[in-house]
């Protein structure tokens, strides 16, 4: 039996050392990549980037990609931008990146056309041009990329680089949804809740969103599990949406831990259990969520589901403060004022009440006449 295993191992992988011959398909790609096929190069260049009867080697992709490109490949110059773009197999290098996608959508890749325009949106490895970028999503928009339709959109409802256009966004939400963009039915979904360049209709959000949340977009199981929370287009649901707020927050969105939070702490849709929303509101505050942080700064501030201490309160409405939340100035401003968890300090408190109240705590706002 040992004899047989051994012939076996050393018939699939090279047990005793020696390199496994490559598979006959690719020595064929090989070859004809080096009598100028550009072709073969992309796809040997794809089997070296992804490991696939090839030990996975970006490096050699990337000089793979790079002859392909060398030989007028679109396909060749996208990818090997995208290698540059990224730092795969090559040093991160967005200025060659995007003289690669240049190339591409010269020659009709759709894709090497969006994927400039986000380098012009933000300004990375080009200048800085909104205008630019709008025409290249226009164009990668037409080519068929859900991706570009999206970004167009958001390009239009922000009025950047283009006129502000909420029923131009909503036709390119639109369209990059029926494309299979799912983060197009979710900016679609939230064009129909609000109102914004199309009727509200709350019913169509949640439509959208349940696309989208099943397509396994996480945001959109968070739009979906607030609108059955509060009964907002849909019969309201408290347990269903416990459901969908945890599906998000596994696939980290951290406003979905904090609202689950909220539903365990009140008992809503689940069993009350305040041990339980205390370690999602930490899980919300812990990435970068500020009203997770004042929640669970609460929960500090007043023993409930985690033992009582004053200092981490104030450690906690400091974050949600400097994260732009009011009332964790507001109650940072009373600790201060009472000399609680921190030391006593009025000047100090009175600086916090006037934040938050400028923030839009109105109880604040009283306090900082005082």
């Amino acid at each position: 039996m040992r004899a047989r295993w051994a012939a076996l191992c050393v018939l699939l992988v090279g047990c005793d050392g020696r390199k496994e011959r490559a598979p006959s398909e690719v020595r064929a790609l090989q070859r004809s990549c080096d009598v100028e096929d550009a072709g073969s190069c992309v796809e040997l260049a794809y089997r070296y980037e992804h490991g696939q009867e090839v030990p996975r080697d970006e490096a050699r992709a990337a000089a793979l990609y790079q002859q392909a490109c060398d030989r007028e490949d679109p396909v060749g110059c996208f990818d090997l931008g995208v290698f540059y773009h990224y730092g795969r197999g090559v040093p991160v290098d967005k200025a060659r990146a995007a003289t690669l996608y240049q190339r591409a959508c010269d020659a009709g890749q759709a894709e090497g056309c969006g994927n400039l325009g986000s380098l012009y949106q933000v300004g990375e490895g080009v200048p800085k041009d909104l205008a630019r970028a709008a025409s290249l999503f226009e164009q990668a928009c037409k080519g068929g990329r859900h991706r570009s339709c999206n970004n167009l959109g958001r390009l239009y409802a922000n009025g950047e680089g283009v006129p502000r256009s909420q029923a131009r966004a909503a036709a390119l939400y639109q369209q990059a949804c029926e494309l299979g963009g799912t983060q197009g039915c979710v900016n679609l979904g939230a064009q129909y809740q609000d109102g914004l360049g199309v009727p509200r209709d709350e019913a169509r959000a949640a439509a959208l969103y349940e696309q989208a949340c099943t397509d396994g977009n996480t945001d959109a199981c968070f739009d979906l599990g607030y609108l059955l929370h509060f009964g907002l287009g849909v019969p309201r649901d408290e347990a269903r949406a416990a459901a969908l707020y945890q599906q998000a927050c596994a696939g980290n969105v951290p406003v979905s831990c904090s609202n689950l939070g909220f539903l365990y702490e009140r008992g809503l849709g689940v069993p009350k259990d305040e041990v339980r929303a205390a370690a999602l509101y930490k899980q919300a505050c812990e990435a970068g969520y500020a009203l997770g942080c004042y929640n669970l700064g609460l929960f500090a501030k007043n023993g409930r589901g985690l033992h009582r201490n004053l200092k981490r309160a104030a450690e906690l409405f400091e974050k949600a403060c400097a994260g732009d939340e009011a009332s964790g100035c507001y109650s940072l401003g009373i600790l201060y004022r009472e000399g609680a968890g921190v030391a006593k300090d009025a000047r100090r408190a009175a600086e916090l009440f006037d934040q938050a109240c400028r923030g839009g705590e109105k109880e604040a706002c009283a306090n900082a006449k005082k």
